[in-house]
């Protein structure tokens, strides 16, 4: 106890204490979720990366979807599809895998018919599309289906393929060609199946000007045109990246992008659309950056419309490498027909997040899409169910080291930051005091005691005045600490609390030494004190 009175120990504890904080700070940054009631994320599967980039989107997609109480999860890596069987908890339960004959995969997607998964593989060329079907109750797979010819667009519903090509449309489920007779060029298609009829929705333009979405059926192998949908922007600087469509609750949701390379902006359109009475319920616009991809419909009530986005945030005071970056993460956005809307943000990871797949399971939401750095592919979901919630706030032993080698770090950083502090803080003393014992030499010889309280009460005030500018100049970081830390008054004591620590190390170092010199004391005093400040302060700002 006598031992821990002195001065050394004191100053190693308040070290030790001031990095405790930073800790905490970290740590509870680290433990915040994305949003109120959805976990942070579980990585369910690793493998080697064999995407490619097509007009800014990462290919190929990974599929998921619900299945008698368990999690379907399909993805392609070196010339396999491997398919994974989870439980509503994320353990996988089973694997299977099957060789395909496409070397350079572009996109892959799919969906749950009854007992049956049916995936969809188009090669990079475009002239080639295969069909593999997985029987879900013997987990093998069962057919492989495939369609060749120059392929232009395609959209797939169900079991359904609609194949355009320039010059035909085509519809095909893997097993029967059927061929719709169609005259007219479309910029995109999509197909969706209500009341047992094919209904095929396109956007069609005259060299981008008088862009609409028309409404088509299929009757008796011929597009009958049914009506306009809606006009969409104009222009023929505008490229149509994206066009899809989502039954749900009996009303057709429908999302368009249209992309400006001139104005580096994306143009979306959304709809809810009731095609019983052919009225738009609901229209809204918006444009962001190009850099923004990821748009996806999820399921949701006709009075509303639910999509995917990405967006750029920044993680917070996760890690001190991260200061000032942000990180393109996945919300779900919500239109209601009263004009509300709604933002939640899904995930919170460092790497690019993409192909969300969104679906609901037992009464919860679960949320899948994949990441990818260095040659290295994740597939990741998060989710609203309250276990999956609480096992993600729990951190394992290596993030609990990450953590820690953040936190020390930091304390590396602060060097740069002691100088500047340090300058700021002396240079009154440096203009006052010792000019004054330099031109009164002799009285400044007899008097070093109180040259030091002098320095001591300056030092105090320019100190008081950088905490005072600093806590000024930060406000926003400071008061998103966590608990008492975002306190202002606790921000000012424990700045200044400082200071009582260094003059107690000093009376303590001092003690049995007949040491006069004013400047080694106000020294030794000015260092500890500093050195505690910056530690205190300086890294919630870096963060």
């Amino acid at each position: 106890m006598k031992y821990l009175k002195k001065w050394k120990s004191v100053f190693i504890i308040s070290l030790l204490m001031v990095n405790a904080m930073l800790f905490y700070v970290l740590l509870t940054e680290n433990l915040k979720l994305p949003s109120d009631n959805w976990s942070k994320e579980f990585v369910t599967q690793e493998y080697k990366s064999t995407d490619v980039v097509i007009y800014d989107v990462i290919y190929p997609s990974v599929f998921s979807a619900a299945y008698n109480n368990q999690i379907i999860s399909a993805y392609y890596s070196e010339k396999k599809v491997i398919v994974n069987i989870l439980d509503e908890k994320l353990n996988k339960l089973n694997s299977f895998s099957t060789d395909i004959e496409i070397n350079d995969l572009s996109k892959m997607s799919g969906f749950i018919d009854k007992d049956e998964l049916i995936l969809y593989l188009q090669s990079k060329d475009g002239s080639q599309i295969f069909q593999y079907r997985m029987n879900l109750k013997t987990n093998e797979f069962i057919e492989k289906n495939y369609y060749e010819d120059d392929i232009n667009l395609i959209s797939l519903y169900n079991q359904y393929a609609l194949i355009f090509n320039h010059d035909k449309l085509i519809l095909w489920n893997g097993k029967e060609v059927i061929e719709i007779e169609y005259i007219n060029k479309a910029e995109m298609i999509s197909i969706y199946e209500k009341n047992g009829d094919f209904n095929v929705l396109t956007i069609e333009s005259k060299m981008g000007s008088d862009r609409k979405i028309k409404r088509y059926i299929i009757d008796d192998y011929k597009l009958k045109f049914i009506t306009d949908i809606s006009s969409l922007e104009n222009g023929s600087n505008l490229s149509l990246v994206q066009f899809e469509t989502y039954v749900s609750d009996d009303h057709i949701k429908i999302l368009t992008k249209l992309r400006s390379n001139k104005f580096n902006q994306n143009f979306i359109n959304i709809f809810n659309y009731d095609d019983e009475s052919n009225e738009i319920l609901l229209h809204d616009q918006f444009s962001n950056e190009m850099s923004m991809n990821n748009l996806k419909l999820i399921d949701s009530n006709k009075n509303e419309i639910r999509f995917i986005q990405s967006y750029p945030v920044s993680l917070g005071m996760t890690d001190i490498s991260k200061k000032d970056k942000v990180y393109f993460n996945l919300f779900m956005e919500i239109y209601d027909k009263d004009g509300s809307s709604e933002i939640k943000q899904l995930t919170k990871t460092e790497y690019l997040s993409s192909h969300p797949n969104y679906f609901i399971m037992n009464g919860y939401e679960y949320l899948q899409w994949s990441e990818i750095f260095e040659g290295q592919n994740s597939i990741l979901f998060s989710s609203n169910q309250p276990e999956l919630i609480e096992k993600s706030t729990q951190l394992s032993k290596q993030s609990l080291l990450n953590l820690l080698w953040s936190t020390f770090s930091c304390n590396m950083l602060m060097f740069y930051f002691f100088l500047f502090i340090a300058v700021s803080i002396i240079m009154p003393i440096v203009f006052t005091i010792i000019p004054v014992s330099l031109i009164f030499f002799n009285w400044s010889e007899k008097n070093q005691d109180k040259l030091f309280l002098i320095a001591i009460g300056i030092h105090i005030l320019s100190k008081f005045n950088y905490v005072y500018n600093f806590i000024k100049d930060n406000k926003t970081v400071l008061l998103s600490l966590p608990g008492i830390l975002s306190n202002q008054y606790f921000q000012y004591g424990i700045s200044m609390f400082t200071t009582v620590i260094a003059y107690y190390c000093l009376i303590d170092y001092m003690k049995n030494k007949n040491i006069k010199n004013f400047l080694f004391k106000y020294l030794f005093f000015f260092f500890i004190d500093i050195l505690l400040l910056v530690l205190v302060l300086v890294p919630y700002r870096m963060l």
